[in-house]
């Protein structure tokens, strides 16, 4: 399959075993036969992908020769795991490098799992599922339709100058969605238990705001709200 123009760097920091780690190691390279994404950047023991398509394509990882030995890649029903199998219960971080050439369709992370991109990615459709003070932030994201369920202490962030046509959010149990200089055309969300989002919206909200949950947005949109109308508050 053609390569994508522009590439997303994963850097999976895995746990390890401190003598795993040689940071004068020299790097190596594998090929592993596995579904391909567009990758992004992670800070996180497991991360776990849901594939965009099923096909078989080659995923290139890079890391010392003691770290590909211990990271293992999976796929079950569509969902591409990589995970490091050495020594988990050690805090010491190992660093790994994924290069593959295809979009992703869904991230998983939770318990305390970080997920940071900073290059361009864009998407026809991507889905966040954020647990457990997870954190994602996306520099650059570009996408047709947005899916982002945050719980419990999660947070998502996206940075300015990238948009989507349509985001659908449910935050709860104090989650939060910094999302001030992104802009979707249309917004759906359901906020509840204190947790915050902030966004662009250029169109159309439609809000389901409950407890001491709220909603800050950007833009003249027109807004629907099916309750908490005043914890809808529009920001400069």
């Amino acid at each position: 399959m053609r390569l994508l123009l522009i590439f997303a760097l994963l850097t999976v920091f895995l746990q390890s075993c401190t003598d795993c780690i040689n940071s004068n190691a020299p790097r190596y390279e594998v090929n592993r036969d596995i579904s391909s994404f567009t990758v992004l950047q992670s800070n996180t023991l497991k991360l776990y992908i849901d594939l965009y398509q099923g096909k078989e394509q080659d995923l290139i990882v890079k890391g010392t020769e003691n770290a590909l030995i211990n990271l293992q890649t999976s796929v079950t029903s569509d969902i591409l795991t990589i995970e490091n199998t050495a020594c988990k219960e050690s805090p010491t971080k190992l660093f790994s490098d994924v290069y593959i050439d295809e979009a992703l369709q869904t991230i998983i992370l939770e318990n305390n799992e970080q997920l940071n991109a900073q290059t361009d990615i864009s998407l026809n459709d991507l889905s966040f599922i954020l647990s457990n003070t997870a954190s994602a932030t996306i520099e650059k994201l570009n996408v047709s339709s947005l899916t982002a369920t945050a719980h419990d202490n999660a947070s998502l962030q996206l940075g300015s100058g990238k948009s989507a046509r349509v985001s659908n959010l449910t935050f709860n149990n104090n989650a939060t969605c910094n999302a001030a200089g992104f802009i979707t055309d249309t917004l759906y969300c359901t906020i509840s238990d204190s947790s915050i989002v902030t966004i662009g919206v250029s169109q159309y909200i439609k809000a389901n705001i409950q407890g001491d949950a709220k909603l800050y947005y950007r833009g003249n949109p027109t807004i629907v709200s099916e309750s908490g109308s005043s914890s809808i508050i529009k920001i400069d």
